[in-house]
């Protein structure tokens, strides 16, 4: 078997499309070839599945240990497609049960999520100003935190452990977290707040053991000039690390503080307003938002003007005409407004600010976009809460003909197709996220984060370019994957919808896909924004982060 066929196999396996003679053949190939198991794992590992590929490494040991046993009821729409007797021979290719396994199963969205957050012991509650350490990389608000170090070199964050104790971090500072109940200091100021049916928390640095007795306090590791701890309320116990065990330990109660330094422990006043506090960080956080939102209304305003700007939803309601989405783009204005069905209006990722829900499979917002265009840009702000079937829109063309987009999440990535009038079968695969359907081009971008933590607002972003011959994917203002358009074409919307798609094929075998999940933004551009527009679009709109005026010159 060529390397090219298995590839299809492999795309076909990964798309849902599988036919009984095609399962046959994978199957077959699997078990007979080593470099086909290999490259499966590699293809997995691609398409984000290696969580549970990498459980079912260890299958063989399972499966040598036990006798054969009919095959369990399918467990998703992936084990549908497969049905495998397990023959006792299968117990010595150890390799190919692992595969076989994951190709009898199908992947698992729901374990991969559930997997995703078994280890956290702490949730990144708020970011201000926050500029992260390298390679760590930034983290958002909302993030679930692993045991592991988080490092920054300025600015404030806030983390709430699972056990209900809230720390806020200054940079520069490096902290651990170890457990529900404990962190290390390396680094840095810190603030603990206890209470309620929080007991107890605990803190170490290298020299010192503080443990927190349902109170407040801080510390601060400062290298040369010593450690620091200081008590604002109930008291804490502490003890020099490294001293015999039979060393008393002592208490600070309200007031008190102590440093401690090559020199030895002297005792010192807590000072409170030394240290960032969950309110202060807090009002802190209510007054860049709000100026954040002012700027963005600014930026708004002047977008409306654009030339290229085709559609614009901001989502405000309107209570004189509540099913009506007015257009907000000044060249088109009322010409495009969307009809609202179903859906609820729900809170914005501003304070005051309208959005639209998406809860059930009949809410959507109906729109027509006439004419033909040689580039696309599509930008929307969303809150994706939950996946609960293959497919979920964003805006889908209500058919699939040559040059209609269709803009949606598949299994947890982000997957922008374009209709086109050649006939393919089968599937033809080009490259890592890009191949060939039986009525489209598909180019698919990495895995989105859906169920590691709440829900929180992102941006996303997809260029069309049809002059360039090219597809780009932004999440967040960066370029996530850059392809080429392998089918060139004008392209069109005509009658379409955000969060559903209203006229699916008859024998389409996947035709709910409705969108869970709230949207407070949406724009058409009539050309291709640039990577440095993308970003700028975001950084001007961002509820959270740095300051907006930080963002990349054109």
């Amino acid at each position: 078997m060529s390397e090219a066929r298995l590839d299809e196999l492999l795309e076909r396996y990964i798309d849902g499309r599988l036919t009984a003679e095609d399962k046959t053949v994978l199957e077959a190939r699997l078990m007979e070839s080593p470099e086909a198991r290999q490259r499966f794992w590699a293809r997995m590992n691609f398409e984000g599945l290696m969580e549970e590929a990498a459980e079912l490494r260890g299958a063989h040991e399972w499966m040598a240990a036990r006798p054969a046993e009919p095959a369990v009821e399918p467990r998703s729409r992936w084990a549908a497609l497969l049905s495998w007797p397990w023959a006792g021979g299968l117990a010595a290719a150890a390799a190919a049960v692992a595969i076989i396994g994951l190709v009898l199963r199908g992947p698992d969205p729901a374990a991969a999520r559930a997997e995703a957050t078994t280890n956290g012991v702490a949730l990144l509650s708020a970011t201000w100003d926050a500029r992260w350490k390298e390679p760590q990389g930034a983290l958002a608000a909302g993030a679930i935190l692993p045991p592991g170090r988080i490092a920054i070199t300025a600015g404030v964050i806030g983390i709430e452990f699972f056990n209900g104790a809230h720390m806020t971090v200054e940079g520069p500072a490096e902290i651990e977290l170890t457990r529900v109940d404990e962190a290390i200091c390396h680094a840095g100021k810190i603030r603990v707040e206890v209470t309620g049916v929080t007991r107890t928390f605990r803190v170490l640095t290298s020299r010192l053991e503080v443990i927190d007795l349902g109170t407040e306090f801080a510390l601060e590791v400062g290298g040369d000039a010593g450690t620091e701890v200081h008590v604002f309320n109930g008291k804490v116990s502490w003890a020099e690390r490294g001293k015999p065990a039979a060393a008393a330990r002592e208490e600070l109660l309200a007031g008190q503080g102590i440093r401690l330094n090559p020199q030895g422990v002297a005792r010192i006043s807590a000072r409170a307003d030394d240290f960032v506090s969950a309110t202060e960080l807090d009002q802190r956080l209510q007054v860049q938002q709000t100026e954040r939102q002012r700027v963005w209304a600014t930026e708004a305003q002047r977008l409306r003007d654009d030339p290229r700007l085709v559609m614009y939803f901001d989502f405000e309601r309107d209570p004189a005409t509540p099913r009506i989405l007015r257009n907000r783009a000044n060249l088109t204005a009322a010409a495009l407004d969307g009809v609202v069905v179903g859906c609820e209006w729900s809170e914005s990722r501003w304070p005051g600010k309208g959005a639209l829900g998406f809860r059930q499979p009949s809410d959507r917002v109906r729109v027509s976009v006439p004419g033909e265009f040689d580039a696309l840009t599509y930008v929307a702000w969303l809150r994706l809460d939950r996946t609960e079937q293959v497919f979920t829109s964003i805006f889908l063309t209500d058919g699939f003909e040559p040059g209609e987009p269709h803009w949606q999440f598949y299994e947890g990535k982000v997957r922008l197709g374009i209709g086109d009038n050649a006939v393919r079968k089968p599937t033809v695969y080009l490259r890592p996220g890009v191949w060939l359907g039986p009525s489209g081009a598909n180019y698919t971008t990495g895995p989105f984060a859906v169920g590691a933590g709440p829900a929180r607002w992102r941006h996303l972003a997809v260029v069309m370019d049809t002059v360039k011959r090219e597809v780009v994917h932004y999440l967040d203002g960066h370029a996530t994957f850059r392809t080429e358009m392998v089918v060139p074409q004008k392209l069109r919307i005509g009658d379409a919808e955000l969060g559903n798609w209203g006229l699916p094929a008859s024998t389409d075998p996947l035709p709910v896909r409705n969108f869970n999940g709230s949207m407070d933004e949406f724009m058409i551009f009539k050309a291709p924004l640039s990577a440095e527009e993308i970003l700028e679009l975001y950084e001007k709109s961002r509820p959270d982060g740095g300051k907006p005026a930080a963002v990349a010159a054109k």
